[in-house]
């Protein structure tokens, strides 16, 4: 998302009739378009400062998207030339283009990244510093939105959000600017006309609208964040841009306020009525894409009512700071959460306050004087100083990440007896330099079946038949979701010491226990779970397991149902069914779940490296009695086994640290480590 270049003042006539209004208008700076700019930075704000005040205001991104789109475009179709040959040499006019955005987009974008990190080594707890640098960079080379997709973020529910987040849409349009030019480029010189031109816009809109339908169904990080998926927005403003003389035409200016007006009321209604539950993109962007294009077609002018509100001057003020605003709000927004947790209205305000202050600022002393400073007029300049900034931003991912030091204490505690963990942690007095892993590598401490494809994406149906060992020896099958891999390094040394061989089939967030499930992540009903779940017992069943060992993330699941109150009972009913699909004589293992902390404890612990005992919680806030209950019931009922882990773990409170092991990776996960020194007790489990 960005506030793109204003269109250049080239009035073709000196007539200021109706008909000519629009023609003029796509060529001229819009008091309209930079009202446009001031809703979609607005929503955007408001949603991130509280998505309960505006629970689609996200959608503003895709407001920028068309505005950015017809600006553009209006831009590149005067300087190819409406007869099909270039109104400068190709070249020249390619590298004015991409000077030109260098200078709009860049000294604001690299001094907001530089700020944030400078802010993020002062305000954020060391653990997360390693992860804000991989983002700085990936933000620095104009690709985080790609880092975003590969990573699986959700743009619209994610716990713990990036630094750089925001930065998705500035990299997506860039990337969509590398291609643009020489489309239309090569459609106006090959086609020789409007019609070409038009053809190839549409065969992008539909192209990319299809494939964003397609992936918000099976992939949403990738249909949110990546070009393919989000081309269309963006081409959607280039028709509407093409097709601007023919609109002055055939249009009358009441025709032209109802189009405005259904087009903000369209606008208002996905700002409105969208939310984080919304299936997003997909369909749904239609109406706030289509809307926009409706407001910039109609092209209302500065007389008419819906005009004078776009065009109050304090509407534009806001408009022509909307890419500073853009840029600040996120991270003054996020380092305060970060450091402080959720935040009161009246903080809120305040820092709200700031962004506005902080963009008035920038807007004046840096964004204006740099994009119009005569010094960086010639593009070789424009080149070198664009260079310069971005080996600035990338200079100070590298310093944050090399200037976290080791969180550790200077002291060494003695190796945890992993032949008998015991029943109650000691408190730990500080953090060991021998911890393994370190707080900075905890997130990584995964076990092997992620490292060798093992354990399957949310997109996978069909189960990864992976078998470790090849002896004769005790069969297991460890079965369900992340909950259950964690255990994998504990099942796998004991398998190898009884020589017998370990099925894993795992998949993210799909319990193998036979309860429909809701996707946070898809924004839908979990079908693919749906499909892996009956293969993946079918596979258990032919690999003919003397001991088959479920677990699953309970808690979760109850939290994203539809009903959490009535979730134990079908929790309890769906462990039932998965037993008792499985052969007879099977011996089955039902592990319970680990604790769940309200925070990241390792953020915690890095702030106490002399007291991470002060980071420890009772025991009966880290568990959900309601799902425990629903499956020992379940165990009870079916013969099978229910296995308390928390008792291996906690005694009376949760403690982080075990010796020298570092027990969490996260908020809910136990490390590969610590799962491997608990080897002994499960082992126990498996003899008897």
């Amino acid at each position: 998302m960005t506030s793109t270049e204003r269109s250049q003042h080239r009035a073709t006539s000196s007539s200021t009739s109706g008909r000519q209004h629009l023609a003029e208008a796509s060529a001229a700076q819009r008091s309209d378009i930079q009202g446009l700019r001031t809703i979609a930075v607005g929503a955007v704000v408001v949603n991130h400062a509280d998505a309960a005040w505006l629970p689609g205001g996200y959608v503003g991104v895709d407001v920028f998207f068309v505005i950015s789109g017809f600006l553009i475009t209006s831009q590149l179709l005067r300087r190819i030339g409406a007869g099909g040959t270039a109104a400068s040499p190709r070249r020249r006019w390619l590298r004015s283009f991409y000077a030109a955005r260098i200078r709009r987009l860049l000294p604001m974008s690299a001094l907001v990244l530089v700020a944030s990190v400078v802010a993020a080594r002062l305000l954020l707890p060391p653990t997360q510093l390693p992860t804000v640098a991989q983002d700085a960079v990936a933000t620095s080379l104009y690709a985080s939105n790609l880092w975003f997709a590969h990573t699986g973020t959700d743009y619209l529910a994610n716990p713990a959000p990036s630094l750089f987040q925001h930065y998705w849409s500035l990299a997506l349009e860039e990337q969509f600017y590398l291609f643009w030019p020489l489309l239309l480029l090569a459609a106006v010189r090959i086609g020789r006309g409007r019609r070409a031109t038009a053809g190839v816009m549409l065969a992008v809109v539909a192209t990319s609208f299809a494939l964003c339908v397609v992936l918000t169904d099976t992939s949403q990080p990738w249909a949110f964040f990546t070009l393919p998926a989000r081309a269309w927005e963006l081409a959607v403003g280039g028709l509407v841009a093409l097709a601007a003389q023919p609109l002055s035409r055939r249009s009358t200016p009441r025709a032209r306020q109802l189009l405005g007006w259904a087009g903000l009321a369209g606008i208002a209604a996905s700002v409105v009525l969208f939310s984080e539950d919304t299936t997003f993109p997909g369909t749904a962007v239609l109406l706030p894409v289509v809307s926009t294009a409706a407001v910039i077609a109609a092209a209302v002018e500065r007389g008419s009512v819906l005009g004078s509100i776009l065009g109050h001057r304090v509407v534009q003020w806001v408009g022509d700071r909307s890419y500073s605003i853009y840029l600040w709000h996120w991270p003054v927004l996020i380092l305060a959460s970060m450091r402080w947790g959720p935040l009161s209205p009246l903080p809120l305000l305040g820092l709200l306050a700031l962004t506005m202050l902080l963009s008035a600022l920038s807007y004046r002393l840096v964004e204006q004087p740099l994009r119009r400073s005569p010094r960086l007029a010639g593009t070789p300049r424009t080149f070198a100083f664009g260079g310069a900034l971005t080996a600035t931003t990338l200079a100070a991912a590298a310093v944050l990440a090399l200037t976290v030091g080791p969180l550790t204490s200077d002291r060494t505690a003695p190796p945890l007896d992993t032949a008998e963990v015991p029943a109650e942690l000691p408190a730990p007095s500080f953090v060991p330099r021998n911890l393994t892993p370190t707080l900075t590598g905890a997130a990584d401490d995964l076990p092997a079946t992620y490292a060798d494809g093992c354990h399957l994406d949310f997109a996978a149906t069909r189960p990864k038949r992976c078998v470790d060992g090849t002896g004769a020896g005790l069969r297991v099958a460890l079965v369900g979701d992340s909950h259950a891999a964690q255990w994998f390094p504990a099942l796998r040394q004991i398998v190898a010491e009884r020589g017998g061989r370990l099925l894993s089939l795992t998949k993210s967030s799909c319990p193998v226990y036979d309860v429909p499930i809701y996707n946070t992540a898809l924004k839908r009903p979990y079908r693919e779970c749906d499909a892996w779940r009956p293969a993946a017992l079918a596979t258990v069943r032919s690999f003919a397991a003397d001991v088959v060992v479920l677990a699953g993330f309970g808690a979760a699941y109850q939290d994203s149902a539809s009903d959490p109150a009535a979730f134990a009972a079908a929790w309890q009913a769906g462990i039932e069914r998965t037993i008792r699909s499985l052969p007879r004589g099977t011996q089955v293992v039902v592990l319970g779940d680990t604790p769940r902390w309200p925070e990241p404890v390792n953020d915690c612990v890095a702030r106490r490296l002399e007291d991470p005992a002060g980071c420890a919680l009772p025991v009966d806030r880290l568990v959900r009695p309601s799902i425990v209950g629903a499956e020992e019931r379940a165990t009870a009922a079916t013969g099978a086994r229910y296995v308390d882990t928390v008792r291996w773990i906690c005694g009376r409170l949760c403690q982080p640290i075990a010796g020298n092991v570092l027990v969490y990776r996260d908020v809910s996960h136990i490390t590969a480590a610590f799962a491997s020194a608990l080897t002994p007790q499960l082992a126990r489990v498996l003899r008897d």
